[in-house]
């Protein structure tokens, strides 16, 4: 048994405790959490530490088998220019299977030393399976299917289904089949993932409005979207516009009975999230913004899911469009932009919300009895964070 204490600690779900005491066993379980202003004894041989204690961080939005890709493309091209570089990466410098290895450890080194306990990791192939297996990161893998032709909707959901039974049945992982993006999947492919993801309730997950080319697509049937369609020599005859932002176009395909995480959300609107908070009390807004900054040098507007009282949880996106995989960086990057965005609730994001938004909250992210969240010490001025159990 261990007996923690600090400055202060945040449960997360009650109210911050100065000089409180956390009790854990060996392995880690909350066997109690203490104030001592209100207990009227004394508890000896207490570890101190100087700064927060604050449960173990939640990922709600990674890349990882992209990590091989770390500082290969160029910052601030945009989102277009950024996928047609990622695509040109795959296809004419995709490293051996021992390299791409080699990265994913050194990955999954940097995630335990930032703190964080869980993930939610977008995968189009099994090439991190073997890294998720047996790990002491709690993995929900997101099996992204693409598909703008109608036509092939049958086979991109088939392949997609493949890969979710060899990470259910083979590496006995928690997943789920997801559409990548509005501008990459047909209605016919949206029908079929709705229709499993509403058998399956599982987390669900998709890219939302990384750029205004999106929500053009969807208002008009322009932007650079087409563009890369043309490129691709991808047929989007089929497709018609809505007159509405593509998250609008697109809600009804969301399932509501488990948790969805829109992602990025760089182009939503307050009338976008209204919609959202009417269709369902379980959609949560990922925010990356250290990689938006990367990509485009642009963030959402925080203060908007704030006032509108939003769900939100954080992410890091891949190391081919950000510097690190820390959730601590990407809340200083929120809290330097929007300075009024207090701290507790930016923990509050950054670990009970994430959790619930991967289904995970059972045992993650609060110190509540019987957890077994992580515990991360914040110090320095929230500069630094390490790794307590």
């Amino acid at each position: 048994m261990r007996k923690l204490t600090a400055n202060y600690i945040y449960p997360v779900s009650s109210g911050i405790i100065k000089n409180g005491i956390i009790i854990i066993d060996f392995c880690g379980k909350i066997i109690d959490v203490l104030d001592p202003e209100i207990i009227d004894y004394s508890i000896d041989d207490v570890e101190y530490y100087d700064g927060i204690l604050v449960p173990g961080f939640i990922n709600t939005h990674c890349h990882l088998e992209l990590s091989w890709m770390k500082s290969m493309i160029k910052k601030g091209l945009g989102l277009n220019q950024f996928i047609i570089d990622l695509q040109k990466l795959r296809k004419d410098k995709y490293p051996s299977p021992d390299e791409i290895n080699v990265s994913l450890k050194q990955t999954e080194k940097e995630i335990i030393n930032e703190g964080i306990v869980a993930i939610g990791d977008i995968a189009n192939s099994s090439l991190a399976l073997r890294l998720k297996v047996g790990s002491q990161i709690k993995y929900h893998t997101f099996i992204e299917a693409f598909g703008f032709s109608p036509e092939i909707a049958e086979t991109a959901f088939n392949k997609a289904f493949e890969l979710f039974l060899i990470h259910t049945n083979i590496g006995n992982l928690s997943a789920s089949i997801v559409p990548h993006a509005p501008y990459s999947v047909s209605k016919e492919l949206f029908k079929k993932i709705e229709t499993f993801s509403n058998e399956l309730n599982k987390p669900f997950s998709i890219h939302n409005q990384e750029s205004d080319d999106e929500n053009q697509l969807y208002l008009a049937k322009q932007g650079q979207v087409l563009e890369r369609l043309d490129l691709w020599g991808i047929d989007y005859n089929n497709f018609n516009a809505t007159g509405l932002s593509s998250f609008q176009s697109i809600i009804s395909y969301l399932p509501k009975s488990s948790p969805v995480i829109l992602v990025h959300n760089l182009y939503t609107s307050a009338e976008d999230i209204e919609l959202a908070n009417f269709y369902s009390e379980r959609i949560f807004w990922c925010l990356c913004p250290e990689s938006n900054l990367y990509i485009q040098n642009k963030i959402p507007d925080v203060s908007l899911f704030i006032d509108l009282k939003s769900k939100v949880t954080i992410g890091t996106d891949s190391l081919a469009s950000n510097e690190n995989i820390s959730i601590l960086k990407e809340l200083k990057t929120i809290k330097k932009y929007f300075p009024n965005v207090e701290w507790p609730v930016l923990i509050e994001w950054a670990t009970l919300n994430g959790a619930k938004a991967l289904g995970f909250d059972n045992f993650l992210g609060s110190f509540e009895k019987n957890k077994t969240p992580g515990i991360n010490l914040i110090y320095d001025d929230f500069n630094k964070v390490l790794k307590i159990n």
